[in-house]
């Protein structure tokens, strides 16, 4: 029997973040909900946090050249996770099942007692948007269907959505599949291209409270929902690296960030503060650079999200940098964790040559912004910017071998804005791509099974 209700988050204070739907939403008389903008208020009995100032989310005040800089930004340990063993052996990898099956072990999104009494040890947030269903649709019969004992895959949406009817079809589709994080105060799918940053920290909240149950969790990631994750060979990685207590892991770069009003400055892929300084970012209030996993996948071990779930500098920075919601999400983590760090001995592990976006022509791999050819796929950790549902089933055949990879018909079902989802439709009237003679002749059906 499907539950109705969603996991209940505790948050700092004693507060209830989680609520049944019924309990925090009023319709407005044109049919719709408020799009408002959560605040994080005191308990009761608690002094006023925000009269107090916060260190995270003050602008930098100071001056640096480069020698400062670069020695603040050798301060971090970096460590190269493609060069070979950190902690001993390294696990081989392996493919996915070529079947996908139902998940044995009963284990639900919704049932913190379920994950407790698993083996899990590895939870994935997809963050999702509202609108988003048939690409949550297509990862459930791709990749997060994969058999696994230790790796949980949920999606990650929040209730305060335009409509009503956008909430019914959200609160029917939690009771069906039973694999969302639900959050009651994060604002979600509100007529912008990105999620506010607050639904991400709602996120490693409501993380947080799971891992308060469930012991065995070690790591925690966040991923796009145009991202295809090649669970087994992330559980490889992570199992080699067992020893690394304190974890930051993904594909890093470098960015300087102002808290208020939030923006960046210095973007750079290695670690060297030229284009901080060439731009006067420390001059304009930005921070030296700090390190940040792109938004593809981020993965945290287990103390660092518990500490930055706790603290109550990430909530005032939250509310300090306005509700406009910035695509550089990825580098406010970045930021807060470099905050977090400073308590913890923390490893951030570069995995860089093994997660980027697709790159349906191979001749593009070049560089620093390398991108993963589809032939290369089974050796990925992570496949981005897949923005139809089609395109996780053509990467999922891949894998497999099951369809040839073309040009024609990766551009066609990776970036085709129309979300059509033919690619796993048995209707035989249903076929891949085929522009013009210049274009591939039909590819073989992929499996359907």
């Amino acid at each position: 029997m499907h539950r109705s209700r969603a996991l209940l988050v505790s948050e700092p204070g004693g507060a209830i973040a989680g609520q049944d739907i019924s309990d925090i939403h009023v319709a407005k008389p044109d049919g719709t909900t408020a799009c408002a903008t959560p605040a994080f208020a005191p308990a009761a009995g608690e002094r006023d946090p925000w009269r107090v100032p916060g260190e995270w989310s003050a602008q930098f005040n100071g001056s640096l050249d480069l020698e400062a800089v670069a020695d603040r930004m050798q301060r971090y340990t970096m460590a190269d996770g493609n060069a070979g063993p950190l902690c001993g052996d390294v696990p081989a990898l392996v493919e996915p099942a070529a079947s996908i099956t139902d998940n044995t072990a009963h284990v639900y999104c919704d049932d913190p007692a379920s994950i407790g009494r698993s083996q899990v040890r590895l939870l994935v947030g997809v963050i999702s948007s509202p609108a988003m269903k048939s690409r949550r649709d297509a990862i459930r019969t791709t990749w997060a269907g994969v058999p696994s004992r230790t790796a949980l895959v949920c999606f990650v949406l929040g209730s305060r959505v335009p409509s009503q009817a956008r909430l019914t079809a959200m609160s029917e589709e939690r009771a069906a599949h039973r694999d969302v994080i639900w959050l009651p105060r994060a604002v979600d799918g509100c007529g912008t291209q990105y999620a506010p940053i607050s639904k991400f920290l709602f996120f490693w909240k409501a993380a947080a409270a799971i891992l308060e149950v469930a012991p065995a969790i070690a790591h925690v990631a966040k991923v796009d929902d145009d991202s295809f994750v090649h669970l087994p060979n992330l559980e490889a990685d992570l199992a080699r690296l067992h020893c690394v207590r304190h974890l930051s892991y993904g594909r890093f770069a470098w960015l300087g960030v102002r808290p208020s009003p939030l923006a960046v400055c210095g973007f750079s892929w290695p670690a060297i503060p030229h284009a901080y300084l060439r731009r006067g970012c420390a001059s304009r209030g930005f921070h030296p650079p700090t390190p940040f996993a792109v938004g593809m996948l981020q993965l945290l071990s287990r103390d660092v999200v518990l500490s930055l779930a706790a603290s109550r500098d990430a909530e005032r920075f939250v509310l300090e940098a306005g509700p406009t919601p910035p695509k550089e999400e990825d580098a406010v983590l970045g930021f807060w964790v470099s905050r977090v760090s400073r308590k913890l001995n923390l490893t951030h592990v570069r995995v860089g040559g093994r997660m980027s976006d697709i790159a349906c022509n191979a001749h593009r791999g070049q560089g620093p912004l390398q991108q993963i050819a589809p032939e290369a796929m089974s050796g990925a950790l992570v496949v981005h910017q897949l923005k139809t549902a089609g395109g996780q089933h053509y990467i999922w055949d891949l894998i497999h071998g099951g369809v040839p990879h073309q040009h024609g018909n990766c551009s066609y079902w990776t970036k085709s804005a129309d979300h059509r989802e033919c690619w796993a439709d048995p209707d035989p009237t249903c076929r891949p791509w085929n522009n013009n003679k210049r274009r591939h002749k039909t590819s073989p059906r992929p499996p359907t099974g």
